[in-house]
């Protein structure tokens, strides 16, 4: 076959190609300076990866750098990683449709494989001359489609000039990543909850959930941090599950934690079961990393604490982070009031109101308990915490309290335990905690009145008037009787 025909012979089969490897510009002469080929062909197949189809124009066989490969669009990188095409040396003049249906065995049996018969992306091997069939066999899961290939790889290769031959040639056949990326989101305590409020120091739980892409078995990372706000205590007690399978610490996912959060990462056998898990049709919260937190004692009352959890992944192609989006991101919150212990006549606090304490009741009819800014429940009133007055101002606070979601309240109560002298025990007194109720402390005069009623002043009599007084009552009285009694005898 003359060269001329066998150039055109390598380039039809490619422009056959929906999306091809793009081969030296052909020359329809040969010059006839042209120099014999050497009988073999270094050849490097290079991967290149992208979010959509592209298509290589006017290259000439020669290696492409970074920003060349980016140019192409689409998110273009080169990744050879996890890549292999195997190759059948097959008759000149082969077209690459004839044999895109047959299948490895078929291919097998009726060629001869080339030497080498399997290369890897990205490595670089000597060939004979000859008409080569070319197929990827092996790639990543995280990828699409191999559109690149197959194709027909004809050698010598002509160069751009046609006058030499390629001892060099560098080919790009191409492929699209998934577009089946990872996502994350977070609830609190249920699934699909983005809203709570609880005591402070009580335990709930957050649930994490990172969606498990296709083609996870062949990530590099996949790995999932969480780091709390300061307002939030972490406590540990990760639990993994993935459609009810559980995950185990160590074998699994590796955990790296501190007071503050945590990082989670699966191993390469982690990742392996997440593939053998995964349905047919994936949904965001099948994989679930829960663990429990608490509200800690520096919370500022009625304010919605959020948290965020970030996934960090590597797919092989991309190395990306991606947190929570802000719409979904979980709050918690706490509440309280503020109030003054007043007279009922003057309606401000005096220093006999001072001795006055209070413990606060719920609507269980149950007593608040404080132990190192946590809030507990307890039947007796004898163990709840008392709260004593500022003996400045008279003024004190409940805090750390649950009140429902934002635009709810809660009722609770205050019993007062220890009455001032001189005045009256009050009624229980009952309050809200809601968002707004714990105020901004800008003035004591906005916090709620709890008034304390004097007991009633009864006039005192008495002296010796009194008693001289009632002394002659008394001896009338018995005067009194004593006739009687002669009386009766007389007439008997």
């Amino acid at each position: 076959m003359s060269l001329s025909k066998k150039l055109l012979s390598f380039v039809l089969p490619l422009l056959m190609m929906i999306a091809f490897v793009k081969l030296p510009t052909s020359a329809t002469e040969i010059s006839t300076n042209c120099p014999p080929p050497e009988p073999t062909t270094r050849v490097t197949i290079h991967k290149v990866v992208g979010s959509s189809e592209f298509t290589l124009k006017d290259h000439n066989g020669s290696q492409l750098n970074r920003e060349q490969i980016a140019a192409l669009g689409t998110n273009a990188v080169e990744n050879n990683t996890g890549v292999e095409f195997t190759i059948w040396k097959v008759p000149a003049g082969t077209v690459v449709t004839s044999l895109n249906d047959k299948d490895v065995q078929y291919l097998n049996n009726t060629y001869k494989t080339a030497s080498p018969k399997v290369v890897q992306a990205g490595s670089v091997f000597s060939i004979e001359n000859g008409t080569y069939y070319v197929r990827e066999t092996k790639h990543p899961a995280t990828l699409k489609s191999s559109s690149g290939v197959p194709f027909i790889m004809e050698l010598p290769a002509l160069n751009v000039n046609s006058n030499g031959y390629l001892s060099d040639l560098h080919l790009y056949p191409k492929n699209v990543i998934e577009n089946d990326m990872p996502e994350i989101d977070k609830d609190v305590q249920t699934k699909n909850n983005d809203h709570a409020s609880y005591d402070v120091g009580a335990n709930f739980d957050y649930l994490i959930y990172p969606k498990v892409p296709k083609g996870i078995e062949s990530y590099t990372k996949f790995e999932i941090r969480d780091t709390l706000d300061s307002k939030l205590d972490y406590l540990d007690s990760i639990t993994v599950t993935y459609n009810g399978v559980p995950f185990y610490k160590g074998d699994d996912y590796l955990l790296n934690q501190n007071y503050r959060g945590f990082t989670l990462t699966f191993t390469s056998t982690g990742l392996q079961k997440l593939a053998k898990n995964r349905p047919a049709t994936e949904t965001l919260k099948d994989l679930e990393i829960k663990y429990r937190a608490r509200i800690n004692n520096t919370a500022t009352m009625g304010e919605n604490i959020y948290n965020n959890a970030t996934l960090i992944y590597n797919n092989g192609y991309n190395s990306c982070e991606k947190d929570v989006p802000d719409i979904n991101r979980p709050e918690v919150h706490t509440g309280g009031r503020q109030f003054i212990k007043v007279d009922n006549i003057t309606q401000t606090y005096l220093e006999a109101l001072k001795t006055a304490t209070f413990v606060v009741k719920n609507s269980e009819n149950k007593y608040m308990k404080t132990n190192q800014g946590k809030v507990s429940w307890v039947p007796n009133i004898s163990d709840a915490t008392k709260i004593s007055l500022n003996p400045n101002d008279g003024s004190f606070e409940v805090t750390g309290l649950a009140y429902g979601n934002n635009g709810e309240e809660f009722t609770y109560s205050l019993v007062e335990v220890d009455v001032p002298v001189g005045y009256i025990k009050m009624n229980d007194f009952s309050f809200k905690i809601n968002a707004s109720s714990y105020g901004d402390k800008a003035s004591i005069s906005d916090n709620t009145k709890v008034t304390n009623t004097k007991q009633p002043n009864i006039p005192q009599t008495g002296g010796i008037g009194s008693i001289i007084f009632l002394a002659a009552g008394l001896l009338i009285m018995g005067s009194a009787v004593v006739a009687l009694k002669r009386k009766k005898k007389l007439e008997n």
